[in-house]
């Protein structure tokens, strides 16, 4: 396990949510990726107990494209330093987020 931060090795869950669920309706139409910070606050609690060697990231997406703040923060890093390890002459870090973006999107269409 490579380190992520402070020594700790990175672990993540992701977490596909329907922007238009009844559960999450009344607070989507409000503001935008609110149904996606939600999910992100019950996979921190899930979480919680993790042993401390970990640094847990949730990675919460809403159908309609939104994602929790912190796995935006986290996913730009994660481009950042692939770029830097392994595309340093070239500007990377938007090909792989777009790519990330696809396969999100992808997979969370087969819900």
């Amino acid at each position: 396990m490579i380190p992520w931060q402070g020594g700790k090795a990175p672990t993540w869950d992701v977490t596909v949510v329907s922007t238009l669920a009844d559960s999450y309706l009344h607070s989507t139409s409000h503001s935008a990726g609110s149904a996606a910070e939600t999910a992100s606050i019950r996979k921190e609690t899930k979480y919680s107990s993790l042993p401390p060697e970990y640094l847990f990231q949730p990675v919460a997406i809403e159908t309609l494209g939104p994602l929790n703040a912190s796995a935006l923060n986290f996913l730009s890093e994660v481009g950042r330093r692939l770029t830097s390890l392994y595309y340093p002459e070239i500007l990377a870090k938007p090909h792989f987020c777009s790519s990330a973006s696809l396969c999100l999107y992808s997979a969370s269409t087969l819900l």
